[in-house]
């Protein structure tokens, strides 16, 4: 059998001499099972590089499950760096060269000194020690060296910079260490893009019992972590490339390693099975379409008493509710079924309330398509104080209302059930055309000066990226003091940012609305960015007064807006008008104080 660690290798990684060496390092090996490690790595025996690691994976059943779309993130060609978490301590160095060096066959990775002692794969990794305290001494020299020509020449590179596999460290899970400067000196010297990615999983209990007596101990255990790997399935998240640009925009080194190892952890958030799925089984079926003839003979009704403008294919109407039977029928039906479609919804047959009867509904009627394209649901707090009080508003029923909150109340509209229907929402001009529609309304309400309505954020999104949403809002959108203390949540939401630290995560990536709402997207490799409402809300100066989780809409996170007409910026309100006369543009502008 062809040995790939023996007794002599121990004796010259520990620094041993002569013969009291030579006994320590045969109870070592005999202790780290390391002719376990021997034999089972001869079943790949006749295998070179990627080929061995797979045969060896192969060989101990473990299959990685990895998202064909997360592959393309590997550069296809050009110098790249893989940073990586190192939960386990070996079996991620061994995966990781099986699974990148499918798509860029010079991949090569630093790694401990026991796999790259390996035959079959020592010329796919590069050695340094981790008995060692810092990777720039001694007998790490030679494999740091290697990697930055392996680097210089235009090749990819993998790197666990923790040097040492995850352990507890105050924490009630095990994490990486801080990650090494000098690893981050290298990347940032090398000028190539840097992919985070990120191993899920942990070692035994056993493991981390015997780590909390000394952590030798649990270095000395590692090859029986990796042995007990076997029939075991790992996930592993790519990350998008950062940037040679971003990596240059960080001075300190540390600042540098802080901000790798949060775009790593950050990873965990984006794992299929983590997201919180819409249950399905105690949802009813959604009721049948509204019968049309009735739809349209409403709309003709209420034309002299609700319209409100035409433009393009669509109408738009202010309706009260007596006044729609049918087409609030077909509303709540509405609404049930685009909720559904993102995770929300109540799980009835219609959405609808009681506060639907007291609540005025901005229609948008597609008049060719004959059917309801959106629809926003309107309180309008100068009617609804006097006759119901706080307890009027829907928002009573998501946060407790202080009671000298009511004269703002009185001269707020309260916006809230909005949706785009499923049909319309890959395009622009619905969503548009029922802002305007607001605007409109805001103009035939001269006492009203604010908006005030819970915006949704869906329960489909990982805890992580609300955290992310939450944590912008209140550092870059915060509400002034005589706003904040006026309203708070009945089921308050707590963040959680996994093992990322946010301040660094976040830190340069709030600087504007858009950009957050990139980096967010690049963050969840596609699959998550700011709400399109939210986001637009933003952009007309929004504040969100605080955060509620609705456990009667499936756990969705409730951001209660509060917008002021006269912060609304013109740009974003007067192309909203383009098509109108001059003397409905000057109303407009007077409206909102834009002269």
């Amino acid at each position: 059998m062809r040995k790939v660690v023996t007794t002599s290798d121990l004796k010259n990684a520990l620094g041993l001499k002569g013969f009291f060496g030579n006994c320590v390092a045969g109870l070592a090996y005999g202790y780290l099972r390391l002719g376990k490690i021997n034999r089972l790595f001869d079943g790949a025996a006749d295998y070179q590089g990627p080929a061995f690691a797979d045969h060896l994976i192969e060989n101990m059943g473990i299959t990685i499950d990895v998202s064909p779309e997360q592959l393309e993130n590997i550069p296809k060609e050009g110098g790249f760096v893989v940073v990586s978490n190192h939960p386990f301590g070996a079996i991620e160095g061994v995966m990781l060269l099986s699974v990148i060096a499918k798509v860029r066959p010079d991949f090569k990775v630093m790694a401990n000194f026991i796999l790259s002692h390996i035959p079959n794969l020592k010329e796919c990794f590069f050695a340094v020690n981790p008995f060692e305290k810092n990777p720039e001494w001694k007998s790490s020299v030679g494999g740091i060296k290697g990697a930055i020509m392996h680097l210089e020449a235009g090749n990819g590179l993998g790197v666990f910079p923790a040097g040492e596999v995850s352990r507890y460290h105050g924490h009630d899970y095990p994490e990486d260490l801080p990650w090494s400067t000098s690893i981050a000196r290298i990347i940032k010297n090398a000028n190539v893009p840097v992919i985070p990615v990120f191993w899920d999983g942990r070692n035994s209990k056993l493991f981390y019992a015997v780590d909390k007596i000394h952590p030798m101990m649990g270095t000395a255990r590692l090859t029986k972590e990796l042995i007990n790997k076997h029939d075991t399935n790992f996930n592993l998240q790519i990350g998008k490339p950062i940037l040679p640009s971003e990596v240059a925009s960080y001075e300190k080194p540390a600042d540098l390693a802080a901000y790798l190892r949060s775009r790593s952890y950050a990873l965990e958030a984006n794992i299929p099975g983590k997201v919180l799925e819409t249950p399905s089984t105690k949802q009813a079926e959604i009721e049948a379409p509204t019968d049309l003839s009735a739809m349209l003979k409403e709309l003709e009704a209420i034309r002299e008493k609700s319209f409100l403008y035409s433009a393009s294919d669509y109408d738009c109407y202010l309706a009260d509710y007596e006044d729609i039977p049918n087409l609030m029928h077909e509303i709540a039906r509405l609404r049930e079924e685009t909720f559904r479609a993102i995770g929300e919804g109540t799980g009835k047959s219609l959405d609808q309330d009681e506060f639907d009867t007291h609540f005025k509904h901005l229609i948008l009627w597609d008049k060719v398509k004959q059917k309801i394209a959106g629809c926003y649901r309107l309180g309008i707090g100068s009617d609804i104080i006097p006759k119901f009080g706080i307890k009027g508003f829907y928002i009573s029923t998501l946060f407790n209302i202080k009671e000298d909150f009511s004269e703002k109340l009185s001269h707020t509209i309260e916006l809230g059930r909005s949706f785009v229907a499923l049909d319309y929402q890959k395009e622009v001009l619905p969503l548009v055309l029922l802002l305007r529609g607001l605007s409109d309304v805001v103009v035939r309400y001269p006492d009203i000066n604010h908006f005030i309505g819970p915006v949704s954020i869906s329960a489909w999104y990982p805890k992580f990226y609300m955290s992310m949403i939450v944590k912008y809002v209140a550092e870059k959108h915060p509400v002034s003091d005589d706003l904040a203390h006026m309203v708070t949540p009945l089921t308050p939401f707590h963040s959680d940012f996994l093992k990322a630290d946010p301040e660094v995560l976040m830190n340069g990536n709030m600087e504007s609305i858009d950009k957050f709402d990139k980096f967010m997207f690049r963050l969840s490799n596609g699959q998550y960015r700011l709400p399109t409402l939210f986001k637009k809300y933003l952009k007309l100066n929004a504040k969100f007064l605080c955060f509620n989780v609705d456990p009667d809409f499936n756990d969705t996170l409730d951001a209660l807006l509060f917008l002021t007409f006269t912060d609304f910026p013109e740009d974003e309100v007067m192309p909203l008008f383009r098509d109108s006369s001059d003397e409905e543009k000057e109303i407009v502008r007077k409206r909102f104080g834009y002269i």
